[in-house]
């Protein structure tokens, strides 16, 4: 059965194509613009999803999981990806503001997240001290030298 929805399972053996790109894009000197050019139903937009995937593990829009082949996050968050489907705005005066505020709104997401993934991580890593140092006290044996608080 064949649906009109983007995936990220490699039906047509785009893996390879899709590294290279992907290769290519981390290696590149800015400016730099890459065209994905193909017929309507040729797979342009689950090859974007796809190497998108691969850049920063992203999986939004895709309604599977990765195929073989590709690894989610490839790059280790080096790079951040915006995704803009320039056809909706085909027909407005200016699309490159529309550009300019999903990007706004899509790095104001990522660093979000981000700082709220640091917040957890140290939230947690004190709650590990924490437990040690009140194990330790609870045994009669100093674990650590420094407690969580001044570390």
């Amino acid at each position: 059965m064949h649906y009109d929805h983007p995936t990220l399972s490699d039906s047509l053996a785009r893996t390879r194509l899709v590294k290279e790109k992907a290769e290519r894009i981390m290696a590149c000197e800015p400016p730099q613009v890459f065209g994905v050019h193909g017929d309507w139903g040729a797979g342009k937009t689950s090859f974007l999803r796809q190497l998108r995937y691969h850049l920063d593990g992203s999986t939004e829009g895709c309604r599977d999981a990765a195929g073989s082949g590709l690894q989610g996050n490839a790059y280790k968050n080096q790079v951040v990806t915006i995704w803009f489907e320039a056809w909706r705005y085909q027909h407005e005066p200016a699309p490159a503001i529309a550009l300019l505020q999903e990007m706004r709104r899509q790095f104001s997401t990522w660093a979000t997240a981000k700082e709220k993934a640091k917040k957890l991580a140290e939230v947690s890593v004190r709650s590990v001290l924490n437990s040690i140092e009140d194990t330790a006290k609870l045994l009669k044996f100093e674990a650590l030298p420094l407690s969580a608080k001044g570390i």
